[in-house]
């Protein structure tokens, strides 16, 4: 049932980015392609030149830096060049939406509290803009998850290699990939019980924001106090205002909770990074791997650990967004 459940947000999720982004899909992963890139040429280039260096090969260890330099500048730019592409689309789009709002607003009459298609209709396109918070956080948040499975996925290669290379202590290998496999389900089990809180505060924050921005729709409409007192906006103002302290509670609730687990996930990831670093540097000291892919693989090693992590996390919060906020029409 969960295996199923995953496909079919993964397949809702693709399908959305089919009809909301037809023109940016390939921007989008190129700019998370030059996002995750220059991370790992980065780690790849110290460690060879750490061992060019300690072999004498100075002319090629200055080839190297050179490469790096170049690769990570060209990247960089052109990853920073598209952000501010996509930046310009969020805006442009954000836009439409408040336009949309502010001519609804503005065409309204006192009558309109009669009219409910009228009533649905703002409602509708103001819940779109306070709840999604436009265009642009859905789109950064699929950004941030191809981001990282381009990450998690050079990070893996490395390791693979690292494996395909020291097979023959099987027995060390396996305990080291229980490890990591324990420090994924780690993650996973705190993400499952921090997400709870974390759905209901955003509810609460979206419910919030829809209410008032019912409100000042409302108020723009309504002259006088007499005519507030008939659409029970005293009320209204009432419930908004209770909210926001409930919600403040939640607040308080949910940062304590995330921090004590997030303390626990931490200190299970640095126990899993002492533990890598002293197996690969077993292996480099029985002359199966030089200092430098002692470097790169640990980095490597650790760095799979935590954009795992990073793809679980920003995949649940794209779903949340897919099956709530696109959705959310309650007052």
């Amino acid at each position: 049932m969960k295996l199923k459940q995953f496909y079919q947000q993964t397949h809702d999720l693709i399908q959305l980015l089919k009809v909301q982004f037809p023109h940016i899909t390939v921007q989008m992963l190129t700019l998370a392609f030059c996002r995750s890139t220059p991370n790992f040429i980065v780690l790849f280039g110290y460690s060879r030149i750490l061992d060019l260096l300690l072999t004498s090969q100075f002319q090629a260890a200055i080839q190297v830096v050179t490469i790096m330099l170049v690769s990570s500048y060209l990247l960089s730019f052109i990853g920073n060049w598209i952000d501010s592409y996509l930046q310009g689309y969020e805006f442009i789009t954000d836009e439409v939406i408040m336009s949309q709002v502010n001519y609804m607003s503005f065409t309204m009459r006192y009558d309109i509290f009669e009219d409910n298609d009228s009533m649905t209709k703002v409602r509708a396109v103001s819940n779109r803009m306070n709840a999604t918070g436009g265009t642009g956080s859905f789109l950064q948040i699929i950004i941030l998850l191809c981001t990282n499975l381009f990450s998690a996925l050079y990070a893996f290669c490395f390791v693979g290699y690292l494996f395909y290379q020291a097979m023959q202590y099987s027995f060390y290998l396996v305990l080291l990939l229980l490890l990591a496999v324990g420090c994924i389900c780690l993650g996973v089990i705190i993400l499952k019980r921090t997400s709870a809180y974390y759905e209901d505060l955003n509810k609460r924050n979206i419910h919030n924001n829809s209410v008032f921005s019912y409100l000042l729709t409302t108020m723009v409409n309504v002259e006088y106090k007499k005519q507030m007192m008939i659409n029970r906006m005293d009320q209204l103002f009432e419930k908004y205002f209770k909210n926001i302290i409930k919600t403040f509670h939640v607040y308080l609730d949910f940062s304590k909770r995330k921090g004590r687990y997030e303390s626990v996930y931490n200190f299970t990831l640095s126990i899993f990074g002492a533990c890598t670093y002293i197996y690969i540097a077993y292996l480099s000291l029985h002359g199966y791997l030089s200092i430098g892919s002692v470097l790169l693989y640990a980095g490597a090693m650790q760095q799979l650990i935590q954009y795992i992590s990073g793809c679980i996390i920003s995949y649940s919060d794209a779903v949340f967004q897919l099956d709530y906020l696109n959705y959310f029409t309650d007052f």
